[in-house]
């Protein structure tokens, strides 16, 4: 089958098919990432990650469309006011958990389009066709990992804020962290309790200190 001689009717029909067929493997083996897009996701180093970002963000394309594609940005002459203003660090933070939130619906939309031009080509026989296919797959696998790879570098500055707002003891700061089953928590609750006890800690200190002091 030659994808140049499909109609736009029959292209939506495979479409649909393959859709149909993915759920179905959805509700078999529940709805994973591909594995070509999560192979990039699971770069070893946060610096290898962090290099894909960068690189995807120069490779893509810049478009104009007026106030929709221009960079948010603060008037420069508000800045001082800006910086004098005590703002609720919890409410910073969850405000970058949700925008995380936005974009990795971005990656599942991204890793659904993915899916499609899969199976699309899976049903052509032209090289050509196969070839331009490659390319388009490929753009949109990368755009399904810069999705979820930004999505996580926003959980970790929600993160690191919320150590210095909770004022996090130094010595606390490098225990390992653990995923949770429901969601990427900034804190477990073994860090929590090493947190705790940090604390603790270092308020003894401050305290023998004090009375040795007096």
């Amino acid at each position: 089958m030659n994808i140049n001689e499909l109609s736009p009717k029959q292209i939506l029909e495979l479409i649909k098919l393959g859709q149909q067929a993915q759920q179905r493997q959805r509700d078999y083996d529940g709805d994973n990432l591909p594995e070509e897009i999560l192979k990039d996701l699971d770069e070893p180093s946060a610096k290898g990650l962090k290099s894909n970002i960068i690189r995807f963000t120069k490779d893509t394309l810049q478009f104009e469309g007026g106030k929709w594609t221009k960079s948010g940005a603060i008037n420069q002459i508000f800045v001082p006011d800006l910086k004098k203003y005590t703002v609720d660090a919890h409410q910073i933070v969850q405000g970058k958990y949700k925008d995380g939130d936005k974009l990795r619906i971005a990656g599942r939309a991204a890793s659904e389009v993915f899916n499609d031009l899969k199976y699309i080509k899976s049903q052509q026989s032209s090289n050509k066709d196969a070839a331009d296919f490659d390319e388009l797959i490929e753009k949109v696998r990368r755009l399904a990992v810069y999705a979820f790879a930004s999505g996580k570098t926003l959980d970790e500055d929600a993160k690191e804020l919320s150590i210095r707002a909770i004022k996090l003891p130094t010595r606390a700061r490098y225990f390992e962290d653990e995923d949770d089953n429901d969601k990427d928590m900034a804190f477990d609750q073994e860090w929590v309790e090493k947190i705790q006890q940090a604390r603790y800690e270092e308020s003894v200190l401050q305290s023998a200190v004090s009375n040795k002091r007096g």
